[in-house]
């Protein structure tokens, strides 16, 4: 079995997520060839792993797939297009999580899968489950393969200052609910000497606008650069290698910048974690969960994220810093 496709059609944050399956076949597969079906969105996220040997592309997946000729799929996500794209493919072996009559019309072989806690693991699990594989049920960070973006600081000069200590921060995202309020992040910013600390504001151009219309005054303080405005998660991610801390309640753009090594700062609700835990131990997480509260499983602002004090994140960050510059001497 060298030729294994994975599809891993859900969202940015679950394509990375499932990355470390392609690591983890490399391992128990020598010789084998990864292949991940995404969005074009994922793209570049598939991209930043050298142990993934091709992307393809939702839009043109019958003919992709003619092309790779692989011996697997493996669906982390089910879709009922690609699999009968898979099958006029005639590829051999169609694996899916069973959980429907109608699945053997397009897939050749479905599992019933033990309820995992975190995306990683259960796609890992299933993975090993589809081909017979052992596994630990525990996640390598160096099946990730990640390779850190190659950019020039030149492109940011005057966005990261050399003098001072740089931190990123992604304080919203459209459709997000569940993010530490707005104006904690002024406050942490009012907090901190301005002689130390120079902090950047990244997200679209969206997001910047809707920031500065409830949070004018975070723009306006001195040590504050609005580089809002960005087409891509893949814009900010190649900012934030050229700093030295990234503060977010985002969990995709937190475990990315972790995996790098880079410092990371993940304000976050409980209710997310049993779901997308971070890959790199090392990552820290910002979580209070000691008013028993159910909403962060619901469609609404979170209590629990709303009880994170500026003061935490102030301490935390600190600690970032002079860690940071201690490995740096």
């Amino acid at each position: 079995m060298k030729k294994i496709v994975i599809n891993s059609t859900g969202t940015e944050r679950d394509t990375f997520l499932n990355l470390p399956v392609a690591g983890f076949l490399k391992e128990k597969v020598p010789g084998c060839e990864i292949y991940f079906i995404a969005h074009e969105h994922s793209r570049f996220l598939v991209a930043s792993s050298k142990l993934v040997d091709g992307f393809v592309s939702v839009r043109n997946v019958l003919a992709e797939l003619k092309d790779i000729v692989p011996d697997v799929i493996i669906f982390l996500n089910k879709d009922k297009q690609i699999a009968k794209a898979a099958k006029n493919a005639a590829v051999p072996l169609r694996i899916c999580e069973k959980s429907s009559v109608t699945d053997r019309l397009y897939y050749n072989k479905r599992l019933v899968l033990d309820k995992t806690e975190t995306t990683s693991l259960r796609s890992l699990a299933f993975v090993a489950k589809a081909l017979e594989l052992d596994f630990e049920c525990k996640v390598q960070l160096e099946w990730l393969g990640m390779e850190e973006p190659v950019s020039s600081r030149m492109k940011y000069r005057g966005i990261i200052k050399k003098t001072l200590y740089n931190v990123v921060l992604y304080p919203f995202a459209k459709g997000e609910d569940k993010i530490w309020p707005l104006v904690k992040y002024l406050e942490l910013v009012e907090s901190l000497p301005k002689h130390q600390f120079n902090f950047i504001v990244v997200g679209s151009e969206w997001e910047g606008n809707l920031l500065k219309q409830y949070l004018p005054e975070l723009f306006r303080q001195p040590n504050v650069k609005d580089m809002t405005g960005m087409e891509s998660l893949q814009e900010a991610m190649d900012l934030i290698v050229h700093a030295d801390t990234l503060i977010s309640f985002n969990s995709l753009l937190a475990h990315w910048t972790s995996t790098l090594g880079k410092s990371t700062l993940m304000v976050t609700a409980p209710a997310e974690l049993p779901y997308y835990q971070p890959l790199n131990p090392d990552i820290k997480l910002l979580v209070i969960d000691n008013i028993g509260c159910n909403t962060c499983t619901q469609k609404k602002a979170c209590a629990c994220i709303k009880q994170v004090e500026v003061d935490i994140v102030k301490q935390a960050l600190l600690e970032e810093m002079e860690k940071v510059k201690g490995a740096e001497e």
